[in-house]
């Protein structure tokens, strides 16, 4: 995880906490939340608006492609995605940041919402400045490809019944890939040698091949003996679809999560697949 540092119109940096992670062509922010007096020692993020106005506007500049925002505090991480969705009116995801005509307008809007997310019934006021998960997806790289049906079927380890909302015209084995096309994935880590410990990651992509060549080249396989082991993939017509799904199976599988890990979970193969049945998937 790396800081994102922010600063005001005339170059001071601001006192506000901003972390991300990128992939691919993904880049996610953690903005952490404002507390305590509005100024001193007490104060924690005092800044947090002007900050997260600046975060907007960069990724506007970068004509950045804003595909969800959600309240990541941990009062509402039993709640679902779409309960923790910050969805601002007139502004539907996926959002081309250069379609926003006012970002200052936009963040107040996302401030009006963020404070009745998670706020129990008859409570007065709200804070407006919350930990959000922000996520952007930047403009395609030129190396994006299309695959073919027989590709991916050979991709394959494992079928299930449906692979979730929404479904796709276009699913496994099809014998066209739409161009602008997104996958979940499931890979399992072979050679985890520590008893009683299993690893399985998902995450959603564009590119299956090129993001499974990516992890396994971040393991340094022969060095570590590891090795991520493809099991199953979902593909959808969007990668907005995907994102929407891999948050669904973050969200039931959170209690075997890895602490510390945002897609790693404690699973075996047929486990993670009795789970998966077991949600209707």
């Amino acid at each position: 995880m790396k800081s994102f540092l922010t600063f005001d119109p005339e170059g001071k940096l601001l006192d506000a906490e901003i972390s991300y992670e990128a992939s691919e062509n993904t880049e996610t922010y953690f903005v952490e939340s404002r507390g305590g007096k509005k100024s001193g020692p007490l104060s924690r993020n005092p800044d947090y608006n002007d900050a997260l106005e600046f975060l907007l506007r960069h990724h506007q500049k970068r004509n950045s492609i804003l595909e969800d925002i959600l309240v990541d505090s941990k009062k509402v991480k039993t709640m679902s995605p779409e309960e923790r969705r910050v969805g601002v009116p007139d502004y539907p995801f996926p959002l081309q940041m250069a379609s926003i005509t006012s970002v200052s307008e936009f963040r107040r809007s996302i401030g009006n919402i963020v404070k009745n997310i998670g706020k129990e019934a008859g409570a007065k006021g709200g804070n407006s400045n919350k930990k959000l998960l922000v996520r952007f997806r930047l403009n395609k790289s030129d190396g994006y490809k299309n695959y073919n049906s027989q590709e991916l079927k050979n991709f394959h380890k494992k079928r299930f019944s449906h692979s979730g909302p929404p479904p796709s015209g276009n699913r496994k084995g099809s014998i066209r890939i739409p161009s602008d096309v997104g996958f979940v994935y499931a890979f399992w880590l072979n050679g985890l040698s520590v008893n009683n410990k299993y690893a399985i990651k998902v995450g959603y992509t564009e590119d299956l091949f090129e993001r499974f060549k990516q992890l396994n080249k971040q393991l340094r396989t022969s060095v570590t003996n590891l090795v991520w082991v493809e099991h199953t993939f979902f593909q959808f017509s969007n990668l907005l679809d995907a994102y929407k799904f891999e948050q669904e199976i973050h969200h039931f599988l959170q209690e075997y999560r890895y602490p510390d890990e945002r897609e790693i979970y404690n699973l075996t193969t047929d486990h993670f697949d009795q789970l998966l049945i077991s949600h209707g998937i």
